[in-house]
């Protein structure tokens, strides 16, 4: 985030604090990837406290892609903290597998085999018209507009490119919604995966 103002990063990420402290009902928006960055690391910062408090959270992602530069350690930092605490994260990307993995991700694969998962679609079919979408537990969420298909060798900078999208940390029946689509989704894909045609 070199190329923000110190001023904005504080600004948004002292608002959404605010609305996670006072868990509003209502939500902040964000377009640039620096907000992104900070949206995810404040939500995975939540899995963490409320696996503290009451118990393992789910972490829902569901993803155009998956690229190592966005994805990068100081989110799957935080993502580990959340694991070590229990909590069970499954990613669901909608494309292709890459040929180059994340080797973080990688070995954090390895080290939770249990409790974190990355599963790939196989397809890009539709996946313009999906929601992409943090989720954390039952109530707090991260939800993308459809939007265009990033490459994974797409590059992001501070501001580009923009996706609009919101952030809530207390809303339980759409949050209630992602999950179901998100774990309906898993299941048509492992289903589809599993499938083996004998010509």
């Amino acid at each position: 985030m070199g190329s923000v103002n110190p001023e904005l990063v504080l600004k948004f990420r002292n608002m959404l604090r605010t609305f996670r402290a006072d868990r509003r009902t209502g939500s902040v928006t964000n377009r640039h990837p620096w907000q992104t960055r900070l949206a995810i690391l404040e939500l995975l910062d939540l899995a963490e406290t409320e696996a503290k408090l009451h118990g393992p959270q789910d972490i829902r992602i569901l993803s155009g892609a998956f690229p190592g530069h966005f994805y990068n350690e100081q989110i799957l930092d935080r993502l580990q903290a959340a694991l070590e605490y229990g909590c069970r994260a499954r990613i669901l990307v909608w494309d292709q597998p890459p040929e180059a993995r994340n080797p973080e991700a990688e070995l954090l694969l390895q080290t939770y085999p249990r409790t974190f998962q990355i599963s790939w679609s196989g397809t890009r079919e539709d996946g313009e018209n999906l929601w992409h979408f943090q989720l954390i537990g039952d109530t707090a969420y991260r939800v993308e507009a459809p939007h265009a298909y990033y490459p994974p060798d797409a590059r992001f900078t501070d501001y580009e490119p923009p996706t609009v999208a919101r952030i809530c940390f207390n809303d339980p029946q759409l949050a209630k919604v992602l999950a179901e689509f998100f774990d309906e989704l898993c299941q048509a894909v492992a289903s589809k995966q599993s499938t083996v045609s004998i010509d």
